[in-house]
């Protein structure tokens, strides 16, 4: 639910659960003539409906805490209908959120980005310091998705390549992994499955 949307008391009930609130932070940008603007936002939602129902396996009381994205990212790719706001305003706008969550009772933060500019998530992580400085548990995992797919081969992604029936095209896609960052096959296809009317993923041909 979004937090904003409740009064004041029944956010700050809400946030005494202890349940995480989700803070996306994702520019409007251009990725191609086959993705919205909106892409990283739509992304980032449907990670974070993943990742609290992954938590609500062991905390069954948690809501699903969120504020309205702030809509701002450094160095977005240029392109019709890109917005590009400065890294200090995107680390200035990100901790007055951060500093409005603390005083509104938050006890833990997901700063939740599918924008990949180091810059950008350098800002996300100097507010996610902030926050732990406050007692305040703090995390930005698309930065820790980032080191993932630097330090993993294409194998680890098997579920999601075997889905493509040409050999050719799918091996091309492995073979240039390490670069499938913006808009590629890996983003797209979590915007397949993440945006608007979103099905649940089928099981990979040829297994149960």
């Amino acid at each position: 639910m979004n937090l904003l949307d409740q009064s004041h008391a029944r956010s700050r009930e809400l946030l005494a659960t202890g349940a995480p609130v989700f803070l996306p932070v994702n520019p409007v940008e251009y990725h191609g003539p086959h993705l919205s603007l909106h892409n990283d936002s739509l992304v980032s939602a449907g990670l974070t409906r993943d990742l609290h129902a992954a938590l609500a396996a062991s905390h069954r009381d948690w809501p699903l805490l969120e504020v309205p994205d702030l809509e701002v990212g450094v160095e977005p790719v240029p392109g019709p209908g890109t917005r590009c706001v400065p890294y200090d305003t995107v680390l200035r706008i990100v901790l007055e959120a951060c500093q409005a969550l603390v005083r509104l009772g938050a006890r833990r933060v997901v700063l939740q980005t599918f924008h990949g500019s180091p810059l950008h998530d350098i800002a996300l992580e100097k507010a996610a310091q902030w926050l732990r400085a406050q007692g305040v548990p703090a995390v930005v995992p698309l930065n820790l998705l980032i080191h993932e797919l630097l330090e993993r081969d294409a194998s680890a992604y098997d579920d999601a390549y075997c889905t493509i029936d040409d050999p050719d095209a799918r091996n091309a896609l492995q073979r240039d992994f390490v670069i499938d960052f913006h808009a590629g096959f890996l983003e797209t296809s979590l915007a397949m499955r993440s945006g608007p009317g979103r099905r649940p993923l089928s099981p990979p041909r040829g297994r149960a």
